[in-house]
């Protein structure tokens, strides 16, 4: 490092050191993640209020949201240590700040991510129920594969120095093993993440088309499910960039896959939580529609199909079975609303039989 100054003009070198990226990142980190606070308190609100059904997916993207607040956190303490400036012009003390953030802000980050995959995995799980057991034993293994793949790079960030200060502060003498190997776990990982992406906005595309609703309905909650491609956009740049880690010139190198991995994050949450706002915006765009229609004008509202058990000729074997089976299947249809759909046929029940099936 020290060569390589002496290479460097004094009048470069002062520009150099005025070179500051850290701004624009915080403000894209903490407003991604304002949003996503957002997104996240509508999504409780439509599943307890609207729906009455909150599951695992809804407490585990609850727990991933806390946890990336924290990332944010630790995120902004390392950019004011110096992430975004080249480390020749960071002191010391800051260097080491730099690192001890980075360090805690990696240890985080494998959390957040891992919670996010799982909470949309157990979402498309709901989605699907057991009309599909082959996808659904597929998801599990997947969630067994992410949980280990963020464990092992788990263990190995909070291991990679014992004890773990020795990492950032040069006068602790401790053990330590090569921090590629740490890194080598971690693209096992990101390369998992990637994947897990991909299969969570393929899946529901192929479950979602066999449903009984409206075309459109099917095309926008699709394309809804399949912005996870985004996140996997971040997961493969986040691995392209990693080597920056290993740069001389860390305070610099590392701001690329930092930048990724709190995109990713962040971006992972947003984009899971918005298919279950679907309810939600159907409620309000049938409240502005019913506002327009009293400004004046009576209209006559649409007819619905009467409901099966209503009609006297009806019994229960005149229901229609799905997918040619004698029983019905129960699907979960949390992220679309009950006005979307042709046939809603868990919600039929036939006279004399009880509601809570």
């Amino acid at each position: 490092m020290a060569s390589a100054l002496a290479n460097i003009p004094p009048a470069e070198l002062v520009v150099l050191c005025e070179l500051d990226r850290g701004p624009a990142p915080l403000v894209l980190a903490w407003t991604l993640g304002s949003t996503a606070t957002i997104i996240v308190v509508l999504r409780l609100y439509v599943k307890t209020c609207l729906r009455h059904s909150l599951g695992w997916d809804d407490y585990t993207m609850v727990i991933a949201l806390i946890t990336s607040i924290i990332d944010n956190a630790l995120f902004t303490k390392m950019f004011q240590a110096g992430v975004g400036r080249h480390i020749f012009c960071v002191t010391p003390e800051n260097i080491s700040e730099t690192l001890k953030w980075s360090t805690w802000a990696q240890i985080v980050e494998v959390i957040a991510l891992a919670l996010v995959k799982i909470s949309v995995c157990l979402l498309i799980l709901r989605l699907i129920d057991q009309t599909s057991k082959g996808i659904a034993r597929f998801l599990k293994l997947l969630m067994i594969a992410v949980v280990i793949c963020h464990i092992v790079p788990l263990l190995l960030y909070v291991l990679q120095c014992r004890p773990l200060h020795a990492v950032w502060n040069p006068q602790v003498q401790g053990e330590c093993y090569s921090s590629r190997l740490t890194y080598t776990a971690a693209y096992i990982a990101i390369g998992l993440d990637a994947f897990t992406d991909l299969a969570c906005a393929v899946i529901p595309v192929a479950t979602i088309y066999k449903l009984q609703m409206k075309t459109s309905t099917k095309v926008a909650i699709c394309i809804l499910m399949g912005l996870g491609v985004f996140t996997a956009g971040c997961a493969i740049a986040k691995a392209v960039t990693l080597k920056g880690v290993f740069d001389a010139d860390y305070t610099w190198g590392i701001y690329t896959p930092a930048l990724w991995s709190v995109l990713e994050v962040q971006l992972a949450m947003n984009i899971a939580s918005i298919p279950t706002l679907r309810p939600l915006f159907s409620k309000i765009r049938e409240a502005s529609r019913k506002g327009s229609h009293s400004s004046g004008k009576t209209l006559v509202p649409e007819q619905s199909p009467r409901p099966m058990h209503l009609n006297k000729a009806y019994d229960e074997s005149s229901m229609p079975p799905l997918h040619g089976g004698g029983n019905t299947r129960r699907v979960d249809i949390s992220v679309v609303s009950e006005s979307d759909l042709k046939y809603n046929y868990h919600q039929i029940t036939p006279p004399g039989r009880d509601n809570n099936v």
